[in-house]
């Protein structure tokens, strides 16, 4: 879920933001700390946030600074 929130605060985005541009109820994504959520949600928002499934669900800390620069192109 962190990684989640600093995708979207690089963004310019909040939960509620970001849940709705993903076609979401604007509180769905809050619903995630308690219910694990389906995979078409995961992929709606990764799309939304720019990067994959597999980037939203990994340990991994990627810098996505410079994509979000090119996609603000």
């Amino acid at each position: 879920m962190n990684e989640l929130k600093n995708l979207q605060k690089k963004r310019g985005y909040n939960l509620k933001t970001t849940a709705l541009k993903a076609g979401l109820s604007e509180n769905a994504i809050y619903s995630w700390k308690r219910y694990a959520p389906s995979s078409d949600k995961l992929k709606a928002v990764a799309d939304v946030l720019g990067v994959t499934v597999d980037y939203l669900l990994s340990d991994t800390k990627k810098s996505v600074s410079a994509e979000i620069k090119a996609s603000r192109h």
